[in-house]
């Protein structure tokens, strides 16, 4: 983090979620209705995630062609596994909500 000419503190998307993810307690994401983009990608840093039964979560950059930048497919295969997220990233597919 760095406090510009304006005296505004500012900080690299990138490195904000590498801070929480390097954080010493726990972060908890809710999530409610849409989950996309970089709301995605600050779901994804936390450690767990809360999904209300309305919540939609995905990676919409492979729908439309584009590379995620703050590293979104890495936590994706961190947290769902290597074969499962190639197969859901390939498609374009969303996350879907698993009930206890």
């Amino acid at each position: 983090m760095r406090v510009g000419p304006d005296g505004k503190l500012s900080v690299s998307p990138l490195a904000f979620l590498r801070e929480l993810e390097s954080f010493p307690l726990p972060i908890v994401a809710a999530v409610q209705g849409v989950c996309v983009g970089g709301g995605f990608e600050l779901a994804l840093a936390c450690d767990f995630v809360i999904a209300a039964r309305s919540a939609k979560i995905g990676s919409v950059e492979a729908t439309i062609g584009i590379n995620p930048l703050m590293g979104a497919v890495q936590r994706q295969v961190q947290r769902a596994g290597r074969r499962a997220r190639k197969r859901d990233i390939d498609a374009g597919a969303p996350l879907r909500r698993r009930d206890p």
